[in-house]
């Protein structure tokens, strides 16, 4: 019997890297069961090693993590030998592994493993999240085989000829069962507001949602539940800041079931990270977001494709204070159709088969491959 093959995923330590490398592993596992399937990403993703050990991945292992930001300057002395690390242990990994295939889903754990690729003739295919390409990404385009995106408008002319896919985002089979099987209804009452930052940047929203639900009247509050995901770090502080708040509300520094809140929600409060954005579409949950002002400002590029087709209300962080918030839940509040035509904008930018497409794109590589 041939011994299995190894597909490695490449993936950057965020759960915006990582989530939709999990949802195409377990889409591909599932259509090729004999498969090996290792995940590399950075040792700062070791806080999510209890999810991992969940999913779709025969092993999973942390390279050494370097930073490529030059300020404060003795960054730039630890960039060259933190960069030498990951790049050879990357290399043991390839000669370990022999992967027929590599997918990297962006972030600079994934560079070196795509350099070697490359040097050995491994096809490589890469997706990238975002409406723009990060900085890996766009750096490894032309060693890849095959490019796939999320975004329509992500891919430039610089792919080089190479050929791309719009695929979506893919989501994880446990968000797309429980969307399936979900209708959302709009006359619900109390109605319930989602509010989270995403695993970095919530202080500042945290803040905002908490000083504008204090400026609601008795009655606007008397009809509305808060669900709200803190973040670890600001916890503490803004169960202190609901204290003084008469209204009902659930509180945690994180929830690994976002499905069951996406269902429970009437309208959300967010960032505007590209899965948080095609996982409110896939519920059809009407949101204003508030682009994370910083990272390369991926996250406004992200929000303004989805404010275009009328699937999200977007407002910077720069120009919004605690009163323009509380205006926006009111409106959220009293306007259910708003609410339902957001929904709908929102279910038609959904792109439920993102993980099948990306999945299939690898199997033709395989067979491209095979007949080569």
């Amino acid at each position: 019997m041939p011994a299995a093959q190894t597909l490695l995923v490449l993936a950057g330590p965020t759960g915006g890297h990582l989530f939709p490398a999990w949802a195409f592993a377990e889409t591909f596992k599932s259509t090729h069961p004999s498969f090996r399937i290792v995940l590399a990403t950075g040792q700062r993703a070791a806080h999510f090693e209890a999810e991992l050990k969940r999913g779709p991945f025969d092993a999973v292992v942390y390279l050494h993590d370097f930073s490529v930001r030059l300020w404060p300057f003795w960054n730039a002395f630890r960039l060259v030998p933190d960069f030498l690390k990951a790049f050879l242990q990357s290399g043991r990994l390839l000669d370990a592994e022999k992967p027929a295939l590599v997918a990297g889903f962006g972030s600079y754990s994934s560079v070196a493993g795509v350099l070697w690729a490359q040097k050995r003739r491994i096809p490589v295919l890469l997706h990238e999240q975002n409406k723009v390409a990060g900085k890996a990404t766009a750096f490894l385009m032309k060693k890849a085989r095959v490019l796939a995106a999320s975004f329509e408008e992500t891919l430039p002319a610089s792919s080089a000829g190479r050929p791309w896919q719009v695929t979506g985002l893919p989501i994880r089979r446990t968000l797309l069962e429980a969307a399936a099987a979900f209708k959302r209804p709009f006359d619900r009452k109390p109605l319930t507001l989602l509010v989270t930052g995403g695993s970095q940047g919530a202080a500042r929203l945290n803040e905002l949602v908490v000083e504008a639900l204090s400026r609601l009247t008795h009655e606007e509050t008397k009809n509305l539940a808060v669900i709200h995901i803190t973040g670890k770090m600001d916890y503490e502080r803004v169960v202190e800041s609901y204290e003084s708040l008469q209204l009902k509300r659930d509180i945690y520094p994180f929830f690994d079931k976002m499905h069951a809140l996406f269902q429970q929600a009437d309208f959300a409060v967010t960032r505007a990270g590209a899965n948080t954005l095609f996982e409110l579409a896939l519920f059809g949950l009407p949101a204003l977001v508030v682009p994370y002002p910083h990272a390369g400002a991926h996250q406004k590029e992200n929000a303004v494709q989805f404010e275009k087709r009328g699937a999200v209300l977007m407002h910077e962080e720069a120009r919004l204070s605690a009163g323009v918030l509380a205006r926006y839940l009111q409106v959220f509040i009293s306007d259910t159709k708003m609410r339902q035509k957001i929904s709908e904008g929102a279910s038609q930018i959904a792109r439920p088969q993102a993980a099948a497409e990306l999945a299939g794109i690898a199997a033709a590589l395989l067979e491209e491959k095979e007949t080569i």
